[in-house]
């Protein structure tokens, strides 16, 4: 099987997921000038938030089970998209085994000459675990992307 094979069979997205809002999480205030500096940070990082299973230390080597494609704010809250999730994953959400996600921010984050005052470091998928930031829709109310998001739009199912 060739490389793009491969990758095609671990390709599943989601579009429109809401991974944060405005107000007090874990003792910090966020607001929606918050919102939009991680939206501005992540049009100009030199990287791709990864998608994590639950909220683990940074390893070496540890692997990524999707990445952020896109990250916008409506109003008060905080959308991404999810590209390149593993089948493990995408098999895991659908039995809502992981119904939920977290995200993981960077506060004053230096790459290169620049700090970016809030930056999305990764979202971690959660199972048992309880999120911090609450009523977001549950992921496993979304409708996934099969063909890429330039083939087909998704949209939340009730």
């Amino acid at each position: 099987m060739d490389a793009m094979a491969t990758l095609r069979e671990y390709s599943n997205s989601i579009k429109g997921v809401e991974i944060f809002r405005v107000g007090t999480h874990n003792g910090d205030d966020y607001t929606e000038t918050d919102l939009d500096d991680m939206v501005g940070a992540f049009k100009e990082l030199d990287y791709s938030p990864a998608l994590k299973v639950g909220h683990t230390k940074d390893v070496p080597g540890e692997p990524a089970y999707g990445w952020v494609k896109n990250l916008r704010r409506v109003g008060e809250k905080l959308y991404a998209d999810f590209e390149d999730m593993h089948d493990s994953v995408v098999d895991a959400l659908r039995k809502r085994t992981y119904s939920r996600c977290s995200a993981e921010i960077y506060f004053n984050l230096k790459r290169g000459e620049k700090t970016y005052r809030r930056a999305l470091k990764a979202v971690a998928l959660l199972g048992a675990e309880v999120p911090a930031v609450a009523n977001l829709i549950p992921l496993h109310k979304m409708e996934f992307v099969e063909g890429g998001f330039d083939a087909v739009g998704a949209f939340e199912v009730s």
